[in-house]
């Protein structure tokens, strides 16, 4: 499931003429369901959950079953891992302490651990803005070892503050920590009290409800469930399970709720916005290792949207969330198979330089793993972007364009002087990897 800054963007010129106003509407429309439905019945992925939230009120549609191959019922109550979702509810238990003078945006990480290396003076508004400067991952060894010492060692940098936004799991979960060691609390009970409790959101939490789970898939396959919670020191970026309802009542809230005069200053902190001629928007995705969530909302004409599915999938189904944030964007279809989503471990294999074999002075290829995904980059010998475009998985070896008519297929051990073969149209050509 994609979702980048620029895709509403990247979508527009799909647009169609406007068939209705979202804030007018007293149920889901019947093409998005339609939509959603042709994503399950066409096997992407087991099941599809949708809410909307506009001033006549809440309403829900769900489609497939909560695990693939079985009649499991899946409905606005069953309760999905939500990825980085996390980071919003992290950001709004920071915004609360605000607001109680708790703590202030300012507030120095040096105050809080006087003891640790940070080479930045950091303040954790840089934290929940993504601008500290830290690395996107949390470190392997914090994570196996549920190690705040680990954690905090990405503090030993030296860069001027606030950086550029880069977007960070580590500064999350930093932030996370030094918000429960300023209240002598753990993550978890600290977002419990100040935000879920609150909120109401009854069937929100680290430790998911027994029987309300949904199953983990990637496209329709199922995925190994070794464990439903995330460490501690990691529980600022990831972690939290939810529903429908409950993510649709906190957006609600996020929409209506009056921001204090400092608040505006500094934007809506954690959420990523969109904003063009005719309106503003603030999103997020999250991906729970084999569920996916994604939220949005207009505070101009307050809709809000949530869509939850229980795969991993790397499909258009998040432009059926964003075509009710602005419905001139065209409903996917998912007619046509749909495309893997991989892990880093088999991505690695492939990702690297390539040259067409005995013609080194022709275009040069690049493949990156992104986040789970390959992206195909295209020089001419002279260093001239050609093409860098997203690449969609047919199965474990072979990927393909689907704006042009283009497939790549690599090969792992097979004893042959070329490591893919590149297909454009009718015309082979088979690619070396340069190696070190």
């Amino acid at each position: 499931m994609k979702y980048t800054n620029g895709i509403i963007a990247g979508l527009v010129f799909l647009a169609g003429c406007q068939s209705y106003k979202v804030e007018e509407l007293t149920e889901i429309p019947q093409e998005v369901k339609s939509s959603i439905n042709s994503v399950v019945d066409n096997k992407h992925r087991p099941g599809v959950v949708m809410g909307l939230t506009n001033p006549n009120g809440t309403f829900f549609y769900s489609y497939g079953t909560a695990f693939a191959g079985e009649d499991s019922e899946l409905s606005l109550d069953s309760q999905f891992a939500i990825g980085s979702l996390t980071k919003l509810f992290t950001t709004e238990t920071f915004q609360r302490l605000v607001d109680d003078k708790a703590v202030s945006y300012q507030t120095k990480l040096q105050d809080i651990w006087p003891n640790i290396n940070d080479g930045s003076d950091t303040q954790l508004l840089h934290l929940a803005s993504h601008k500290a400067a830290l690395p996107r991952k949390i470190p392997y060894e914090a994570l196996a070892n549920n190690d705040p010492t680990a954690l905090l060692a990405t503090l030993g940098r030296s860069d001027t503050l606030p950086a550029n936004y880069e977007y960070s799991n580590s500064g999350m979960a930093i932030l996370a920590l030094a918000l429960a060691e300023l209240q002598d609390s753990t993550v978890s009970d600290l977002v419990t009290k100040t935000t879920l409790k609150p909120m109401e959101l009854k069937d929100t939490g680290y430790v998911p409800v027994p029987g309300r789970l949904v199953g983990m898939h990637r496209v329709m396959e199922p995925v190994s469930r070794l464990n439903t919670t995330t460490v501690e020191i990691a529980r600022g970026a990831g972690g939290l399970h939810s529903t429908a309802r409950d993510l649709l009542k906190f957006l609600s809230y996020q929409i209506n709720a009056a921001e204090s005069a400092e608040s505006k200053k500094f934007g809506n902190i954690g959420w990523k916005k969109f904003e063009n001629d005719s309106f503003v928007s603030y999103y997020h995705g999250g991906d729970g290792n084999g569920n996916q969530a994604f939220i949005a909302y207009r505070p101009d004409n307050k809709v809000g949207v949530v869509i939850l599915s229980n795969s991993s999938a790397d499909d258009e189904l998040q432009s059926i969330a964003l075509h009710l944030i602005d419905p001139t964007i065209k409903l996917p279809k998912f007619d046509s198979p749909p495309a893997r989503k991989y892990s880093d471990e088999e991505l690695a294999p492939f990702v690297g330089d390539y040259s067409i074999k005995d013609m080194p002075e022709d275009n040069l290829f690049t493949f990156k793993n992104r986040d789970g995904r390959m992206v195909y980059i295209e020089k001419t010998a002279e260093g001239e972007l050609v093409r860098r475009s997203r690449m969609y998985g047919i199965d474990d070896h072979q990927f393909k364009l689907k704006e042009i008519p283009l497939t790549v297929s690599f090969f792992r051990s097979e004893p042959k002087n070329y490591d893919a073969i590149l297909k454009f149209q009718d015309q082979e050509y088979y690619l070396v990897k340069k190696r070190n």
